[in-house]
Parts: C-alpha cells; sequence; structure tokens
C-alpha cells in the first residue's frame, strides 16, 4: 500500500496545481474535478452524476473543460445544437463534454445519469419511405458549462457543481500525466448511500477513499455538508459563497451589537435582505451549528452565541 500512495500522490497532486492555474477555483473543487475524471473510468455504476461548471464570463470555465477533456474517459466535445444531433451524440460516449450549455435538453442530461432510462427508443425513415423502430444508449459521464443555474431541479439533484470565480492566474492548461494508470491502481470498494445527497456523490466518495491521503475524501465530505445544509429545492446557491456571506453578515452584526450573541431571526433577515439569499431560520441556523457556533433558545429566542476566535478562523479560511 506504501508503494501505491507513493505513486499515486504525485500524479494526484500536480494535477491538482494545474487545475488551480487552468481556472478560478478553490483546492477542493480542484480535487473535486479530479475524482470525477476518475469516475469517467467506472464501468461498474448505474448511475452517474453531472458534473456542471457553473460561472460568469472570464472565470475560467472553458479552460477547466479544456483540462478535464486531457484527463477523462473517452472524451467527446459537443457540437450538436438540436435535441435529436445531441441525442445522436450523446449515444455510447463515456464522457460528454458541452462547452455552452445553458440552452441544452435537461431532459436528455437528465435520462444520460441513469443507466435504467438511458435506452431511448423512437424510429427512423429509411430510403425506402418506412420509418424502422430504432434505440440508443445515452448513458455516460457529463461535463458542462453553464452561466446559469439549472431550471430543473431533478437535473440539480444529480448535478455536482463547481462555481467558479474570476481569480488571478494564467488560465492556461498545463501539460498532464494519464490519469487512467491512476484509477488502475485504485482499491475501491462500494459503500452506503444515506440520503439524495450523498446518493449524487457516491461514485466520487468511493474514489475519495481509495486514496490514502485524507484531504481527498475531506474536500468531499465538506462539499455534502455544504450542499445538505444550504439546499433548497428548485433553488441553488453556491454553498461557499453563501457561507461567506453569512460570515460577512455576521461579523457586521456582531460589530455594531459590541460583539454581543445575535438573534437568529436577525441574522436570517440580514442574509435574505443584503443578499438576495431566502434560506430559512431553520436552514440559517442548521449551517451555523455545522460551522460550530452555538445556538441557544432564550426566552423564546434563537440566538447565536458571539464567537470572535471562531469567526476570525473561517473567514480566513474561506476567503
Amino acid at each position: 500500500m506504501p508503494e501505491q500512495t507513493n505513486l499515486i500522490e504525485p500524479v494526484l497532486t500536480s494535477l491538482k496545481d494545474s487545475l488551480l492555474h487552468a481556472s478560478g477555483i478553490t483546492e477542493d473543487q480542484a480535487r473535486i474535478c479530479l475524482l470525477y475524471a476518475l469516475c469517467t473510468y467506472r464501468t461498474d455504476l448505474n448511475t452517474v452524476p453531472i458534473l456542471a461548471v457553473i460561472g460568469t464570463t472570464g472565470t475560467g470555465k472553458s479552460r477547466l473543460l479544456d483540462q478535464l477533456s486531457y484527463l477523462v474517459r473517452n472524451p467527446r466535445i459537443a457540437t450538436a445544437t438540436s435535441y435529436a444531433s445531441m441525442r445522436d451524440e450523446m449515444e455510447n460516449c463515456q464522457t460528454y463534454i458541452v462547452h455552452e450549455a445553458d440552452q441544452i435538453s435537461e431532459t436528455l442530461l437528465q435520462r444520460r445519469t441513469d443507466r435504467r432510462e438511458a435506452n431511448i427508443s423512437h424510429q427512423i425513415q429509411r430510403e425506402q419511405g418506412q420509418w424502422t423502430p430504432f434505440s440508443q444508449n445515452i448513458f455516460g459521464s457529463t461535463i458542462l458549462a453553464r452561466r446559469t443555474p439549472f431550471r430543473d431541479a431533478a437535473v440539480r439533484n444529480r448535478a455536482i457543481v463547481i462555481n467558479t470565480r474570476i481569480n488571478v492566474g494564467n488560465y492556461n492548461c498545463q501539460a498532464v500525466q494519464d490519469l487512467e494508470s491512476v484509477f488502475t491502481r485504485l482499491s475501491i470498494q462500494s459503500c452506503t448511500s444515506m440520503d439524495r445527497v450523498t446518493d449524487t456523490w457516491r461514485p466520487l466518495s468511493e474514489i475519495a477513499n481509495a486514496i490514502e491521503d485524507p484531504e481527498w475524501a475531506a474536500s468531499i465530505n465538506r462539499a455534502i455538508t455544504a450542499e445538505r445544509t444550504i439546499f433548497r429545492s428548485g433553488q441553488d446557491y453556491d454553498p461557499q459563497t453563501v457561507t461567506i456571506h453569512a460570515l460577512d453578515r455576521l461579523t457586521w452584526l456582531n460589530n455594531h451589537r459590541n460583539n454581543d450573541d445575535v438573534d437568529l431571526p436577525i441574522l436570517t433577515e440580514e442574509i435574505r435582505t443584503s443578499g438576495g439569499v431566502r434560506l430559512t431560520n431553520q436552514q440559517v441556523e442548521g449551517m451555523c451549528i455545522t460551522l460550530g457556533f452555538n445556538v441557544t433558545y432564550t426566552h423564546g429566542i434563537k440566538r447565536v452565541r458571539s464567537d470572535i476566535t471562531l469567526l476570525e478562523s473561517l473567514l480566513a479560511t474561506n476567503n
């Protein structure tokens, strides 16, 4: 096992650094992208999530997809513009890469994630004018870039979202090494899904657990915890962005209240009015507890206990 670790770690570390230079993402996000690339070599899955890179213009989405295209199994770059032509491109495609996916058929995306739903039956017209039944298998991995969140909550539920930001970097793809050779040295063990979120992330979690460096599993666990905390059906907020915003608002309230405890409803309203993030009191409470704050209940009102040391530490970690 030590020999395997010595072979794997330098390759993964080098690739992680290349991804960080190619786009505006964090170290956790770079690890998640590499875990997804490794996941494309799996043949034992019945469901596979979508890797959705979402961000504004100039945040390195295309460069990140370019870099990943060198790493994944049998990539096919999308050129189709219609439902039918995209369905044809997806057929028997292990990894489908879409650079401009804001207008893509989300019905096709959802069906592609599940082996049981990926067979599409339709009819084609032969030269003789006869219609013949025809079936296409579109199951496989999908990596795409968008500027806007998914419209369909069901598709979002099957997606791992990487939100990019403008970041100082060269945004150039680096030379890459063979990722398939890394995959073949991993001993992947299946694990049980506890809920919808862990089920979506399970293919990546199992790979992360097979890497001896605990930071890979920790990156997945942090992402799962953040998504569970702030996820709302039908609406999509970037977990890290919401966390940073909540910490900023908590700091502001602490400064204006002489570092006294903050009423939970006041914090929720401040997050909503200043940033347009419409979380409930329960969601904000869960996020605060997950981050390590104590939430007390006094005289009928829940309060977030002041903890300046923790707040400063979290701000330094998340910025």
